[in-house]
């Protein structure tokens, strides 16, 4: 029973977000849910990327997509990259700023706009090294003290529009969560764009997911399950 109207509440709040999701705290209750939401989110994410592979398959097969190439790349620093600073920096561009704060938003503001320059400018995040890091990291915290100081005195007009269309936030962020990624497949020609919902939609169904996990139980939650989205696929 329990399961089921876990279920329900997930599917109530995917078709109609709400930023007034009830949190629940941290306690036993907490735990047991979340170990019941996470087996029901990886049974429908399995089942997703099955279905998603064999379509996408197709799309190779009729030259409309190149499948993108799997990287061998297992050393200590990619696996830390992988496994806990991507996670961390994608759940601070698109869930942190979900439950509205002006350090929440000036910092999802400032990891979003770094992350979209590197990708359209340099077809990648492209950590590498301690120095690249912390000019990377510099660069993030100066965009989002500069957007901390803009906004400044519109935090009022910003968390009304928040609570008015938080659905078209969240969406939005789901989706352009999932765009991000594009750059893994190759392009051939204009129908790349159309048939892309399809091979994208489990990270957009992931996104939604992410999304939820962050209202209803925590930041540190969402990072977690991304992490461990992560892991498996590093592992396989």
């Amino acid at each position: 029973m329990y399961l089921f109207k876990l279920i329900k509440d997930w599917f109530n709040f995917i078709c109609k977000p709400t930023n007034n999701v009830i949190r629940i705290k941290f306690n036993i209750s907490l735990l047991i849910s979340f170990l019941f939401y996470l087996l029901f989110f990886l049974f429908t994410l399995f089942i997703l990327v099955k279905v998603t592979e064999e379509l996408t398959q197709k799309l190779a097969s009729l030259n409309i997509i190149q499948l993108p190439i799997v990287s061998q790349d297992k050393y200590p620093f990619s696996f830390f990259k992988a496994i806990i600073f991507i996670p961390l920096l994608e759940e601070l561009a698109f869930r942190l700023s979900l439950k509205y704060k002006p350090i929440f938003f000036s910092l999802s503001t400032g990891v979003l706009l770094f992350m979209i320059f590197k990708i359209c400018f340099y077809g990648g995040l492209g950590f590498h090294g301690f120095i690249n890091i912390s000019v990377n990291f510099l660069i993030i915290i100066l965009v989002s003290l500069f957007t901390f100081l803009t906004i400044k005195g519109k935090n009022d007009k910003i968390e009304h529009f928040y609570n008015k269309r938080f659905y078209f936030i969240f969406y939005l962020s789901a989706l352009i969560f999932a765009y991000l990624h594009i750059t893994k497949y190759y392009a051939n020609g204009f129908s790349f764009i159309i048939y892309s919902p399809i091979f994208l939609f489990p990270i957009i169904y992931t996104g939604l997911n992410l999304g939820f996990i962050r209202l209803k139980y925590g930041f540190f939650y969402c990072v977690l399950m991304h992490s461990f989205l992560n892991l498996i696929g590093h592992l396989i």
